[in-house]
């Protein structure tokens, strides 16, 4: 049963509100911060990798606190920007993101060679059961980056986060989640903590243009024969398909209410939820497609049947590469295929694009990502505890925290509840909490049951990391695009 246009625009309606008042605080926040005592934010902190009487030497900074850190937005997004890093670690996304999780404090190491910055880590943190846990800002499933101009300005970063560690006054546990791999603050800061682990994290499919190539290179004869018969489709049984790129910030602006509606409608007959209905993530998207658009850095691609929007995709253009934010197909229109004709065209309009060198698909290896020429990259988790005892202590919880829906679902007493507990410890203690460090696991290239297709490679982890399964994608990695 459909629901009626005017409860689905007045519902996308009211998330955009939602979006525009935690934008209006942002922006309030990051004009108090600049308006406010400067020289006090600017002061190097205690913490520091040389003395801050050389100012050509590079000085790591510990920022506390939101306000804190705006002062450094305009610097931090110029590092990204310089570096090629990904649209969803620029300011716009962080600050949004701590804005809509006020029980995380903005906790971040930033690393200056004068007034210019050299590197920077924006991590948050919040106590929990008297344990600082500190996390990398940022949902779920989007890259995370580790911002460095160069080798050295990594490794004052990494030096700056362990000397900030050492200044907690209590346990703490680090999660670095979604990092490129390799990295070599990741590969400094494994060294430098004492109880430390890395794991592969998901695949990241991205498709680099090559020269001397055409764009059946990048386009597979299987994919461009869907669709030319879903466009035959499209012209044999309905009277219109419209297919149009904009970045016109008015335009991208009217056509939100549209996208959610089908960002929700396909993320529920999929997973049977939707996460924008959760007004934290929405305000995120929102504010993501917002300001990148005013900047005229998004695109958006709408695929109309019958002037009805029946997919689209939103990529952000920066560093020479079109990552693709979200795309998706609305489920009313599947018969006719419109997400196979938009995720081609998304490819196409990058080839002609001759400032464009690569589309990056996001996390989450789906078969059209992979179905050309392209590479898959491989991400890597990274976790830290202060000593052996957190470690063994915090994971325990978590592994008993695993146990309660269980137990609420059969009704297990405490008694049998704690029969259980018993027996995880001995698989605990046998599998961990202590890995070996010499081995890696690599999906094979190729490989049938992986579901890549084309001429895929896959990039290995760095020497050094654990080995393991890893990580199944998030739920932000799975709704992004389908």
């Amino acid at each position: 049963m459909l629901v009626s246009p005017v409860n689905k625009v007045s519902r996308s309606e009211a998330l955009s509100k939602s979006a525009q008042s935690i934008s209006a605080e942002s922006d309030h926040v990051r004009g108090q911060a600049r308006s406010g005592a400067g020289n006090e934010l600017h002061a190097p902190d205690p913490i520091t990798a040389v003395s801050a009487k050389d100012t050509s030497a590079p000085v790591s900074e510990l920022l506390i606190g939101r306000r804190a850190l705006a002062v450094w937005a305009d610097a931090l997004d110029e590092l990204l920007a310089a570096i090629g890093a990904p649209p969803a670690t620029w300011w716009t996304a962080l600050d949004v993101w701590l804005s809509t999780h006020p029980d995380h404090e903005a906790w971040a190491v930033v690393v200056r060679s004068g007034q210019r910055l050299d590197a920077a880590m924006v991590l948050s943190r919040r106590p929990r059961l008297g344990v600082w846990v500190v996390e990398r800002v940022g949902a779920r499933g989007e890259p995370g980056w580790l911002a460095a101009r160069d080798a050295a300005a990594e490794r004052a970063l990494a030096d700056g986060v362990v000397s900030a560690l050492c200044e907690l006054r209590r346990p703490w546990v680090l999660y670095l989640l979604d990092l490129p791999s390799p990295c070599f603050a990741v590969d400094a800061l494994q060294a430098a903590l004492r109880v430390t682990r890395v794991e592969p994290g998901p695949l990241a499919p991205y498709v680099p243009f090559e020269p001397d190539t055409t764009i059946r290179t990048y386009l597979s004869r299987n994919t461009r024969s869907a669709v030319a018969k879903a466009r035959n489709r499209v012209l044999r049984e309905r009277s219109s398909l419209e297919v149009r790129w904009t970045d016109e910030a008015d335009t991208i602006q009217r056509c939100l209410p549209e996208i959610l509606d089908v960002y929700r409608a396909r993320n529920i007959q999929l997973h049977g939820e939707s996460d924008i209905d959760d007004p934290r993530e929405a305000a995120t998207i929102i504010a993501m497609i917002r300001d990148h658009a005013l900047r005229r850095r998004a695109w958006l691609l709408t695929v109309r049947i019958d002037m009805e929007l029946a997919a689209f995709a939103i990529c952000f253009v920066s560093g020479g590469t079109m990552w693709v934010y979200r795309n998706l197909a609305s489920p009313a229109w599947l018969r006719y295929s419109p997400g196979t004709i938009a995720n081609t065209e998304v490819v196409r309009r990058a080839y002609a694009d001759p400032t464009i060198h690569t589309v990056d698909w996001g996390a989450g290896v789906q078969r059209y990502k992979v179905s050309g020429h392209g590479t898959l990259r491989r991400s890597q988790h990274l976790y830290a505890w202060s000593s052996r005892p957190v470690r063994l202590a915090w994971n325990l919880r978590q592994q008993l925290h695993k146990c309660r829906p269980m137990a609420f679902a059969k009704r297990l007493s405490s008694r049998d509840l704690f029969k259980r507990a018993k027996d995880v410890l001995p698989r605990f203690l046998q599998n961990g909490p202590w890995p070996n460090r010499n081995t890696i696991s690599v999906p094979p290239r190729n490989s049938s049951k992986s579901g890549l297709q084309g001429d895929c490679k896959v990039e290995s982890l760095p020497r050094g990391t654990t080995g393991g399964r890893g990580e199944n994608p998030s739920q932000t990695e799975q709704r992004r695009g389908a």
